[in-house]
């Protein structure tokens, strides 16, 4: 068994410490709690590593041997007899990226007394590739005080590079801590593609994304994100391909309905399932897609009445699948009983049969809106018969709930027909469906006339230039700005930014923002080294804001269907939100956007006072002035 293993001395260093008050002051509670926070932290670690795709237990026999024995004789110092141990667990690591080792493994195991409670762990590489996770061992515990608080410590049994030293103290400590803190024995814990293979998984949608993924998302011709959009139906096709080879089953007819761009029905094709896309609205990629001589992909425009018989003209299929399906959401499990047809299902905007699921709706357990239309859909998979299994994707989403829907043995309800009316009619009466129509309107204050939107935003700049300042100790890289982008290097003297590796950035997160100010200086670092003030004004409440519109101002936002918050997010290079309210977007602080190009002119160099905070060379805009 070869890796990168070390002799170490028999001493813990303790790399960070933490004493909180804590609501289990009951030795057992605080035991099971801990219990309860490794058994987490031993399944999920890719929820903090974003290096790696998850943990892979029940190992054979014979290689869970070799990997405690390599263990044993590299770490002898800091570990008891395994034999003498009752929990011990070894978890196979599984990477994101074939840079990584495919043969990483952690041991780990407990150790606790009445009042303290601790677990270590330990890396083991079976390959000469790098290590995607700890690449020590270390250990946490947590000891339960006199006074009743709790100590949470994490140790290292080696020194180790600043990086890591950084990931650990920074972002695993303080993890572990607040899931510790908030642990409710109670909760079931979800685990994601629960239903496949993960390491299979994993390899399936790292040859997807490499094969195919990555030039869709270079050459995307829509004018949704790229980035989300390609990655996330590359992610949804490994799934499924994924649950019907661990299904037993072989190459899968399928329709997917509202298919939107389509790039589903093409990638799933790819890997020899054949399938067709409708929706009521041609995409300008099916074009793409259909000339591909790989695929015999289709996609028919079709308004899709769910109510009727909707697919008797279509062909046989094994599954249809509701992608983000909006509307039709509730629709696809009747569609798939009607048709004999298993179905996957991934909820998005919440409907009921015949419009928007009632907000106020509430689930058994209290809550409202989209956690209570989980079990409202699952409720209705469930009433027509079906074998039903729940499962989390991984995609970049909050709404990740699936649902995999199977015909059983034993067939359908005798009964079904009944049982379809008893749903869809369950207000007593009889509604239409009424799918949304192939064109829609775009009113979300984006048609306004120019000069109006030019004279509000300056109108609304001033009135945030002349508020109180914001003092310089406003915490802005939170992650509240609502434009949500995340941070990637770090701050040096000169005003220019530290760059991390993309390898790095991907398990050392959060790292502090980009910047090209000196947040204490309040300052521009200009081209030639000398500095300016740059006014960034205050923080003004939304209410505070729409005080100062004119009626004919409210009236012209309104028929936009939008609002004062609309009219502002559209103007994102202008304005930001905190929680507080809204405020001149800080560049200084956020530093420059990514962009192969610059197209847009800088709103900031024609009209703040100061000019642009940003010199030409890094701003993502044009230093130019309108003609």
């Amino acid at each position: 068994m070869e890796g990168d293993l070390t002799s170490y001395d028999s001493e813990w260093t303790v790399l960070r410490s933490s004493s909180v008050e804590s609501a289990a002051c009951d030795p057992e509670q605080v035991s099971a709690s801990f219990h309860r926070l490794v058994d987490i932290w031993r399944d999920q670690p890719h929820t903090v590593n974003r290096r790696l795709a998850g943990a892979k237990g029940d190992l054979p026999p014979d290689l869970r041997e070799k990997v405690l024995k390599s263990a044993e004789e590299n770490y002898g110092n800091f570990m008891p007899s395994l034999h003498e141990c009752t929990d011990v667990e070894v978890r196979r690591l599984i990477s994101k990226s074939d840079v990584f080792s495919s043969g990483c493994f952690e041991v780990s195991f407990l150790n606790e007394s009445e009042r303290s409670h601790s677990a270590s762990f330990f890396p083991v590489i079976t390959d000469e590739h790098k290590n995607p996770h700890v690449t020590i061992p270390y250990r946490i515990s947590a000891e339960l005080e006199k006074g009743g608080s709790l100590k949470f410590t994490l140790e290292t049994a080696s020194e180790c590079d600043d990086r890591m030293a950084d990931w650990l103290t920074q972002t695993l400590h303080p993890t572990l801590l607040r899931w510790l803190k908030n642990m409710r024995l109670n909760q079931v814990s979800v685990t994601s593609v629960r239903l496949v293979d993960i390491e299979r998984y994993a390899d399936t949608y790292r040859r997807i994304k490499e094969t195919y993924g990555k030039d869709l998302a270079r050459t995307w011709p829509e004018r949704t994100s790229a980035q989300k959009f390609v990655f996330e139906d590359c992610a949804i096709a490994a799934y499924l391909v994924e649950l019907w080879r661990d299904m037993g089953l072989g190459p899968q007819t399928f329709v997917d309905i509202g298919c939107g761009n389509g790039l589903l029905v093409y990638l799933l094709q790819l890997e020899g399932h054949n399938g067709i896309g409708l929706d009521l609205r041609k995409r300008n990629i099916w074009d793409r897609f259909e000339s591909n001589n790989l695929t015999s992909v289709h996609f028919p425009v079709l308004s899709v009445d769910p109510s009727g018989n909707a697919l008797n003209d279509l062909p046989r299929q094994d599954w249809l699948i509701g992608n983000h399906s909006d509307e039709l959401t509730p629709w696809i499990p009747v569609m798939a009983a009607k048709s004999a047809s298993n179905f996957f299902l991934l909820p998005c905007c919440p409907f009921d049969f015949y419009g928007k699921f009632a907000k106020g709706r509430k689930s058994a357990d209290g809550t409202t809106h989209f956690p209570s239309y989980i079990p409202y859909v699952r409720s209705i998979c469930d009433d027509l018969g079906f074998d039903v299994e729940e499962d989390r994707l991984k995609i970049p989403s909050t709404k990740r709930a699936c649902f995999i829907g199977t015909i059983p043995k034993c067939g359908l309800p005798a009964d079904l027909n009944e049982r379809i009316a008893l749903l869809t009619n369950a207000t007593g009466a009889t509604p239409h469906f009424v799918a949304r129509p192939a064109v829609e309107v775009i009113r979300n204050c984006i048609h306004l006339p120019i000069d109006f939107r030019k004279a509000l935003t300056l109108k609304l700049f001033n009135m945030l230039l002349e508020a109180e300042p914001i003092s310089t100790d406003t915490n802005v890289e939170t992650g509240e700005i609502d434009d949500g982008r995340k941070p990637e290097s770090k701050t040096v003297p000169s005003g220019g930014t530290k760059s991390v590796d993309s390898e790095s950035r991907n398990m050392l997160h959060p790292s502090p923002m980009t910047s090209i100010a000196d947040p204490e200086a309040d300052t521009t670092v200009t081209a030639g080294g000398t500095l300016k003030k740059w006014r960034k004004g205050g923080c003004i409440s939304l209410a505070d804001c729409a005080t100062q519109l004119s009626a004919d101002e409210k009236f012209q936002l309104k028929s936009q269907c939008g609002g004062l918050q609309t009219f502002l997010r559209n103007q994102h290079q202008v304005f930001s939100f905190e929680t507080t309210g809204v405020r001149i977007r800080d560049w200084e602080r956020f530093g420059p956007a990514k962009r192969a190009e610059k197209r847009s002119l800088c709103w900031f160099y024609a009209n703040h006072p100061d000019g642009c905070p940003l010199t030409d060379d890094i701003c993502t805009y044009l230093h130019t002035r309108a003609p």
